[in-house]
Order: structure tokens, then C-alpha cells, then sequence
């Protein structure tokens, strides 16, 4: 029984990331390629290695190495960011977003995997605010 269950919610979910993948997405309120394509691509970036860090961090033998190497590209992403926004825009979420970066690598060079998750929550919950209060410049 457990392994029809468990094979259900594979399905389930499978089914749900393929609906995603091949939904059309909504146009951009930011018209210009030179912006909207580098900034997504980013956005992405820092996505992709913050998901990365939570799963290293819930290891018993978390290896710190491979965090600091993502909160490096999760830095850069953001150095990108900066660069390619018009008018600055994001300024003050970007300085929130590499000071919680800092606290990471901070928290990653002295292996304290418990700082680092609490980090992490609080990584998540900068996102969390800054995607409902940015993201609708992006969609319509």
C-alpha cells in the first residue's frame, strides 16, 4: 500500500512539473530583451543554487565547500542583477540579499549547519517578500 502511494504522489507531481514546463508564460511588463532575458536568467540562477544550499544543509555531513561555491554564484547572480536593472531598481533588495549571502558564507566557513539553516529560512522569507512586492513589474 505504501508503495502505491508513494507512486501516486511521483505521478501526481511529475504530471504537475510537465503541466508547468510546457505552460506558455505570461508576457513581461519588461519589454526589453537586454533586460528581461538576463534578469530571468539570474532570478533562475539564484533559485536554483538557493534550492541547492537547502538540500546540502539538510545533510548529516553538510559539505561547506560546495555551499560556499553556491552562495559564490548566488553572489555573482546578483552582481548581474544590479547591472542589468534600468533605473536601478531592486537596489535595496539586492544590499538585503548579498548581506544575508554574507551571513551564509559566514555561517558556512565556520561549518555552523545550524546558523546556516536559520539563515536559510530567513534567505527565503527576503524572497518570498520581494517577489510579491517586484514580481508583478515582470508579468502583467
Amino acid at each position: 500500500m505504501k508503495n502505491v502511494k508513494a507512486i501516486s504522489l511521483t505521478l501526481a507531481a511529475a504530471l504537475l512539473f510537465g503541466g508547468a514546463l510546457t505552460a506558455s508564460p505570461p508576457e513581461p511588463r519588461i519589454k526589453d530583451p537586454e533586460v528581461y532575458i538576463p534578469l530571468r536568467e539570474e532570478m533562475t540562477r539564484l533559485e536554483m543554487r538557493f534550492v541547492d544550499i537547502q538540500l546540502l544543509s539538510a545533510s548529516d555531513k553538510v559539505d561547506f565547500r560546495v555551499v560556499l561555491k553556491a552562495l559564490d554564484e548566488m553572489e555573482a547572480a546578483g552582481n548581474k542583477i544590479r547591472k542589468v536593472m534600468p533605473d536601478g531598481g531592486l537596489q535595496d533588495a539586492l544590499k538585503q540579499l548579498s548581506s544575508q549571502i554574507d551571513g551564509l558564507q559566514r555561517d558556512s566557513r565556520r561549518r555552523d549547519r545550524a546558523a546556516l539553516k536559520g539563515d536559510l529560512d530567513r534567505l527565503f522569507e527576503t524572497c518570498f517578500k520581494c517577489h510579491q512586492t517586484h514580481a508583478p513589474m515582470m508579468m502583467k
